[in-house]
């Protein structure tokens, strides 16, 4: 009887010790089967046939760290807007980007506008709530005098640069977490520069 007891015994015991052992393996091997990366890379570039006396380019977005710069050197473009997408972490695997954003890239008479959403319903998404990085690089061709508004709706930077000598015209900036960051001491002022941080700093250099 005692040699049955210590059977049953030694039955349990083995049991909880391979459940112990088991589920946490069962786990990590689940959560790296559907860990994933995405890396996507958007370019959208603004080439008018007719050139005007001020071109206007918006960017509105809800999250992302913005760049602005200029190019000297002769280009087939007005401005070229590059977009980095990426995003790391569990849930991902065989995703796209097109899962979390929505963009549209309007373009009518003198005017450029890229619109960058995060879908609604992705807020509810684990993955979202993983390691995400947008990057979005504005590069500007120096000989066209632009008016520029840089609306970022939840999280990032801006640094907008400014070479010697070339002309900026109006310049609005707002992004509700994150900081503004303006180096136009070379440059030649032709409009009014104005900038909103609801959560952060504005510098002006």
């Amino acid at each position: 009887m005692a040699n049955k007891s210590f059977v049953v015994i030694f039955l349990i015991a083995f049991v909880g010790i391979s459940l112990i052992i088991t589920i946490p393996i069962l786990t990590l091997s689940s959560s790296l089967s559907n860990y994933g990366t995405i890396d996507e890379v958007l370019t959208f570039k603004y080439a008018p046939d007719n050139s005007s006396p001020i071109e206007k380019l918006n960017l509105n977005v809800d999250v992302g760290d913005v760049e602005i710069k200029y190019i000297t050197t002769p280009v087939d473009y007005y401005a070229k807007i590059q977009v980095d997408i990426e995003m790391f972490g569990q849930y991902i695997a065989g995703k796209q980007y097109s899962e979390y954003f929505h963009d549209v890239w309007e373009i009518e008479s003198s005017s450029a506008t890229l619109t960058m959403e995060l879908l609604s319903e992705s807020w509810f998404d684990p993955s979202l709530w993983l390691t995400q990085n947008v990057s979005i690089i504005i590069t500007l061709n120096a000989n066209i005098l632009f008016d520029i508004n840089i609306t970022i709706n939840e999280k990032g930077n801006v640094h907008y640069i400014v070479p010697y000598a070339v002309p900026i015209n109006n310049v609005d900036v707002n992004t509700n977490e994150g900081n503004i960051f303006y180096e136009f001491q070379y440059c030649t002022l032709e409009g009014n520069i104005t900038g909103i941080a609801n959560d952060g700093n504005i510098e002006l250099k």
